[in-house]
């Protein structure tokens, strides 16, 4: 067994080395599946790769209860701000320790039944390196690490080493991340760009009926009439201004759209907005640095959760980022200075996901704006694989939490009690971003008519934000039926993802003829397609009331979060291009009967997730 570092492989040669040496087998124990895509392309092309996507998912789904629970171990370890504003404490999964705690596992236990050749085995960081490698070692296996230059080592001989590395990836990492998160010369450049644009720190926000809007902001927020639109409240601002009260933005540019262009139309839509880049000073983002850097949270050095050994893990996860880290600590500077100001919302609003900013802000709220309220819209979270959207049961009376949490219909209200989520604090809402579902019928093209004609089966790929994710989806799609004819694929990027980025790690497989890349607006693309191949998002939902099947697409590599978990019966399942071919050969043939049981089961599950707006749905948002 040859265990190599991910970042230490060099494509060049790699396969002509690897059989030189005899190995006949690969295990890839990394979350990035964009690495893996490039791989099966070139260097590792001739060499079969052992399948761990069941494993994976087992994998997580077993250690999910236990690892919420070590968190919330931690948290009472170490309650603080410095605590809850960092990704240990924050759970998101797209920081990937969760992912490669479950990949460090498979790993373990593959090694342990054995394998039966000669195996190379790819690490996602030096902490799964050393955890694994230690662990080979206590069962008797004998690993060699696999250098650049093709020599290997006994890793008996080279531990100490890579832990003088681990440690130095940890400095690295701060220092650079420091650099890039935390440099005065990129807030400089903010404060230049508002001020061009006439924006000031002048606040005149005092009064007992403001309502501050925390949100994001990219292309969506703006109608071709240059009107503000908020892509992830729909109409509830303009449902609280009737009812008298005034509304101020708080926006976060997304790195889709140039920072100069997002302010510029954003200045002209005549809306208020508070810039919080204006209320955080460079010595208090230096003081938030420091804070980050000094971060050392109590874990117990030997700390495992079901065996896997987590404490190397959690480290480097700590330090990896600590620039971010920092940034989400400038909420307790922004916030006490609004205070100073006189700035005292009733109430904030914003999207909830858990993560943890929402967690540092909260924190501040309560020290500097007491009777000001939190109110968190979940933000179509759905898969109970969102790990940052559940709490430890002893978490709660300490983990900073918005006051109510509304969600967008009876289905998550449903899924959060029974993680234990307090009554108290959930509501239902209603479903602000998919409005247009429910105000006039919409005709799906297979309502009527349940024969597909031969040569228009079209399927849609709907991405989620994440690219590596993403790539993997859509190369799936395109060795299934890229080529084949009678089929048309159609990919729909997330609208924070790149196209071009997709697009360069698929190589070849997004140059099929019959697959093009779209950026039309999903609710005229689903009444024209017949099948929804997904992973992370919403749209399942949306092709349920289209009556378009919807297809969960599994990782390899990475956590399924799958939207449709709580319904499993209602979409279908597939985890290679082989299975995608069989289960969309399953669908299409479906009797009339089955199909029209499957489309009222598909009306209930949207209503029950997407639930329609009424007069009193903004209620739910006032306390």
């Amino acid at each position: 067994m040859y265990v190599v570092l991910k970042r230490d492989v060099k494509f060049e040669g790699f396969s002509a080395q690897l059989r030189e040496m005899g190995v006949h087998q690969w295990l890839y124990l990394c979350e990035d599946s964009t690495w893996r895509v490039r791989a099966e392309r070139a260097a590792l092309s001739d060499i079969p790769r052992i399948s761990i996507s069941d494993r994976l998912d087992e994998m997580a789904w077993k250690l999910r209860q236990p690892y919420i629970d070590w968190i919330g171990e931690l948290s009472q370890l170490n309650n603080s701000l410095e605590w809850w504003a960092s990704e240990l404490a924050g759970k998101n999964v797209y920081s990937c320790f969760y992912a490669r705690v479950c990949l460090l596992g498979v790993g373990m236990q593959l090694i342990h039944a054995g394998l039966d050749r000669p195996t190379l085995v790819v690490c996602a960081t030096p902490a799964v390196f050393e955890e694994f490698s230690r662990f080979a070692l206590s069962i008797g296996a004998e690993p060699r690490k696999l250098t650049t230059a093709g020599a290997f080592a006994n890793v008996n001989a080279i531990q100490k080493r890579v832990g003088k590395y681990v440690d130095g990836v940890f400095r690295r990492s701060k220092a650079i991340a420091g650099r890039l998160l935390g440099s005065k010369g990129h807030h400089a450049y903010v404060r230049r760009i508002l001020a061009d644009q006439g924006v000031t720190n002048d606040v005149d926000f005092d009064g007992d009926d403001l309502i501050l809007f925390f949100t994001w902001v990219d292309h969506r927020n703006f109608a071709s009439d240059g009107e503000y639109r908020d892509p992830h409240f729909g109409p509830l601002p303009n449902m609280l201004r009737d009812l008298g009260y005034r509304i101020v933005f708080v926006p976060r540019v997304l790195n889709t759209i140039p920072y100069e262009e997002a302010i510029e139309k954003l200045m002209q839509t005549g809306e208020r907005f508070l810039f919080p880049e204006l209320f955080v000073s460079d010595s208090e983002r230096e003081a938030c640095q420091r804070r980050a850097e000094r971060f050392n949270p109590t874990i117990p050095a030997l700390a495992k959760i079901c065996e896997v050994p987590v404490s190397n893990l959690a480290r480097e996860l700590i330090a990896q980022y600590v620039g971010a880290h920092a940034e989400k600590l400038t909420h307790e500077p922004l916030i006490a200075k609004l205070a100073s100001l006189g700035v005292y919302p009733r109430q904030i609003i914003h999207t909830h996901e858990g993560h943890t900013w929402e967690q540092a802000l909260a924190w501040s709220v309560r020290r500097y704006m007491p009777n000001t309220k939190i109110v968190g819209y979940d933000n179509l979270t759905f898969s109970r694989m969102m790990l940052p959207m559940y709490s430890a049961l002893n978490e709660y009376g300490i983990r900073p939490l918005p006051d109510k949490i509304v969600t967008n219909g009876p289905l998550s209200k449903k899924v959060f009690l029974s993680e234990g989520i307090p009554e108290e604090i959930v509501e239902t809402g209603g479903a602000l971003r998919h409005t247009y579902l429910w105000e006039e019928p919409i005709q799906s093209r297979n309502e009527s008519d349940f024969e597909i004609e031969t040569g228009s089966i079209r399927i849609l790929v709907a991405t989620a934000i994440g690219l590596g994710d993403s790539v993997e989806l859509v190369a799936k799609a395109s060795q299934a039926f890229g080529g084949v004819p009678d089929y048309e694929i159609i990919v729909k990027c997330h609208p924070a993802l790149k196209i071009e980025g997709v697009v360069h790690h698929l190589g070849e497989l997004a140059e099929r003829d019959n697959i093009s890349f779209v950026t039309t607006p999903i609710a005229e693309l689903l009444p024209s397609v017949h099948i929804l191949l997904y992973t992370h998002t919403a749209v399942c939902y949306e092709a349920l009331h289209l009556n378009v099947i919807p297809v969960f697409v599994r990782a390899e590599n990475f956590l399924n979060l799958d939207k449709l978990d709580a319904v499993p019966e209602i979409r279908w399942i597939a985890t290679t291009p082989e299975d995608l071919r069989r289960v969309v050969k399953e669908i299409l043939g479906m009797s009339k009967e089955k199909r029209r049981a499957w489309e009222k089961r598909a009306k209930q599950t949207v209503r029950s997730a997407l639930a329609p707006l009424t007069a009193r749905s903004v209620d739910a948002f006032l306390m």
